[in-house]
């Protein structure tokens, strides 16, 4: 990409030199350039999503999503870059998703002893552990988890379970 930015800055610099195909020759280069960084930005999602990592993943997707807009007219619009185009926007929506309840997942897990002693008074003062969180169902743009965890209270172990609707 370095190497195509300072022919850009070499056609400017001549652009009464190269005459007509000036236009022509900028345009081509900016479009391989776009087509580098699109290209990169893609493969790096690719190896984040095959590593688990949807956050990565998600960022790579969002940055091609902008090298594209940036890119405005250097790109053509035909079949190729449309196809491209929904495919990232559809890869954004799904890892979105993900990426979105694993952070709600990870506060649920981190403040789990909170809501279970807030639900169950009586155990305000028994050692909580090992909590498991599931998403039981979105509903009208809330979701519903079943939280459990065990309780030790005066030698004996519990299990508590509740339905948390996380808004």
């Amino acid at each position: 990409v370095a190497t195509y930015k300072e022919a850009l800055q070499l056609l400017q610099a001549n652009k009464t030199v190269f005459g007509r195909s000036y236009d022509s020759s900028v345009k081509k280069i900016q479009q391989t350039m776009v087509g580098i960084e699109l290209n990169s930005e893609l493969q790096a999602a690719t190896r984040a999503e095959s590593k688990q990592n949807p956050q990565q993943a998600l960022a790579h997707y969002k940055k091609a999503k902008r090298v594209l807009q940036a890119a405005g007219g250097v790109v053509p619009n035909d079949q190729e870059t449309i196809a491209v185009q929904k495919k990232i926007t559809a890869k954004i929506k799904t890892l979105g998703g993900e990426v979105s309840l694993i952070k709600k997942k990870a506060w649920l897990d981190k403040n789990y002893e909170r809501i279970f002693k807030a639900a169950y008074p009586a155990s305000r003062s028994s050692e909580l552990s090992q909590p498991t969180i599931s998403l039981v169902k979105e509903e009208g743009g809330r979701e519903i988890y079943k939280l459990t965890c065990s309780e030790k209270s005066k030698g004996s172990s519990y299990r508590l379970e509740l339905q948390y609707q996380y808004t």
